[in-house]
């Protein structure tokens, strides 16, 4: 009689012995995802241009205006977006359960005030989900400024950019492919801002482009006002390249220039 009874006392000690374990144990959380590569977001395509060639209207030059539009039209409303951005890839990510998301969050001050900025990760249907909140102190609470998705091998991805906390649509569109070596494949921006008449406009920068060895960044420029479609092929190296664009030349041909920025006939 004294071993059954006491079998279920111990039965009982044991319960809660391993119970209070698992309660000190640390949960599972869900795999953290690895941030996008930094210039998924931005690539500052300035460095084409920085050197004027010899006439104002050569072709190198109709070149570098064209892309020196969108490159400083990019930066001029996104300045906040890619500080932002840049700030938050030097924090560590933290589970938020309330948000059921990783979370990398960074204060930081700008010259119009100061900022928090916290952007939101997590893995749903094998593709990587983001969220962009910013908080304005004395101003606005968690503007989601973007969105994004990704796929778990950070090798292509998308952003949808807000243009202002009263915003309820996406004014901008970025597309982004990263090759195997951890490097940018491609980048494209796309205006989808509503009732902007430039709306479809975009511009599409790429590297490596196996059919076109001697130029291995290319630029396809679309104006959709003007239903206008500009090529560029580019020599980051030599800075030798060529253009097209029937409207201004009149002609479907390639128009080139040498890496002096002196007009050349076309190999």
């Amino acid at each position: 009689m004294t071993n059954y009874l006491r079998l279920p006392i111990f039965s009982l000690i044991l319960i809660l012995t391993i119970t209070s374990c698992k309660e000190d144990e640390e949960p599972i959380l869900p795999t953290k995802p690895s941030l996008p590569p930094s210039n998924s977001f931005i690539v500052d395509m300035s460095g084409f241009g920085q050197s004027s060639a010899r006439g104002g209207d050569s072709n190198y030059n109709y070149a570098a205006a064209n892309v020196g539009l969108w490159n400083t039209a990019l930066f001029l409303h996104t300045a906040l977006p890619i500080k932002a951005w840049n700030e938050v890839r030097t924090a560590t990510a933290v589970w938020d359960k309330n948000e059921n998301a990783w979370v990398w969050r960074r204060e930081f001050s700008n010259i119009d005030g100061n900022y928090t900025a916290s952007l939101y990760g997590w893995v749903e249907q094998k593709k990587v989900q983001w969220r962009m909140y910013v908080t304005k102190h004395g101003f606005y609470e968690r503007f989601l400024w973007y969105r994004g998705t990704s796929n778990t091998k950070d090798t292509r991805g998308d952003w949808s950019l807000f243009k202002n906390p009263n915003s309820d649509k996406p004014y901008l569109e970025i597309n982004w492919v990263r090759n195997d070596d951890d490097l940018l494949d491609e980048i494209s921006y796309t205006n989808v801002a509503p009732n902007d008449p430039n709306v479809g406009s975009y511009i599409h920068f790429g590297f490596e482009n196996e059919l076109k060895p001697d130029y291995p960044m290319y630029y396809d420029i679309y104006g959709a006002l003007s239903d206008r479609l500009i090529g560029i092929d580019y020599d980051d190296e030599t800075t030798a390249g060529r253009i097209k664009d029937s409207v201004y030349f009149e002609t479907d041909l390639w128009n080139c220039w040498d890496e002096d920025h002196v007009d050349i006939e076309c190999p």
